[in-house]
C-alpha cells in the first residue's frame, strides 16, 4: 500500500435483513426498493482489499466517495500523495469528477449514457492484447482492445479513451 498509486473504489450494496429501522434504497440484487446497506471497498491494483466503509442510504455514492477516501487517507503512510481512482459505476457527475481532480487525484471511470458514438474511423488507434485463464491454466481466452485517446468533449481538462473490446 505504501507504493500503490492506483486504487479501485468498489461500491456494493446488499439487502439488509436485520431488525433495525434503516433507510430504504434500490437493491439491484433484488430488483426492488428494500432496506439496503452500502459497502464501499478500496482494493489495490492486484485486487487485494485494503479498506472498507459501511453506509446506509443517507449518502449517495458521489458523497460517500469523498467520505470514504478521506477516512482511507487518514490511515495511509503518505497522506498527501496523488492517487488514481478506478471507479466502476455511480460516480459520474461533472461536479464530483472536478472535485476529485481539485484534490490532486486522477479518476478513471465510465461515461454515463455513452451511446457508442465516440469511435473516429479516421483517427489512429492503439491495440493491446491480454489472455486470461478460464477453468484451468491451459484454457486461455484472448482479449483484444483497441483504443483512441482524445480530450473529453464535456470538459477538455479530462482525457477520454474510447475502447473497443473483442474476445
Amino acid at each position: 500500500l505504501a507504493t500503490q498509486n492506483i486504487l479501485y473504489y468498489d461500491p456494493h450494496n446488499k439487502e439488509y435483513t436485520g431488525f433495525l429501522k434503516i433507510l430504504k434504497g434500490w437493491c439491484g440484487g433484488k430488483g426492488r426498493v428494500s432496506k439496503v446497506m452500502n459497502l464501499d471497498f478500496i482494493h489495490t491494483l492486484n485486487g487485494s482489499p485494503c479498506f472498507i466503509q459501511h453506509y446506509d442510504c443517507y449518502y449517495d455514492l458521489r458523497e460517500r466517495f469523498f467520505l470514504c477516501t478521506a477516512a482511507f487517507r487518514r490511515i495511509m503512510p503518505d497522506k498527501q500523495r496523488s492517487l488514481t481512482w478506478v471507479v466502476d459505476r455511480g460516480i459520474y457527475s461533472l461536479a464530483a469528477l472536478r472535485r476529485i481532480v481539485a484534490m490532486g487525484d486522477d479518476i478513471i471511470t465510465w461515461e454515463k449514457g455513452y451511446s457508442r458514438d465516440g469511435w473516429d474511423l479516421d483517427s489512429r488507434y492503439e491495440t493491446f492484447v491480454c489472455s486470461r485463464a478460464r477453468n484451468n491454466s491451459t484454457d486461455l481466452r484472448r482479449y483484444e482492445f483497441r483504443y483512441q485517446a482524445s480530450r473529453w468533449d464535456r470538459d477538455t481538462r479530462f482525457g477520454c479513451l474510447v475502447v473497443r473490446a473483442r474476445n
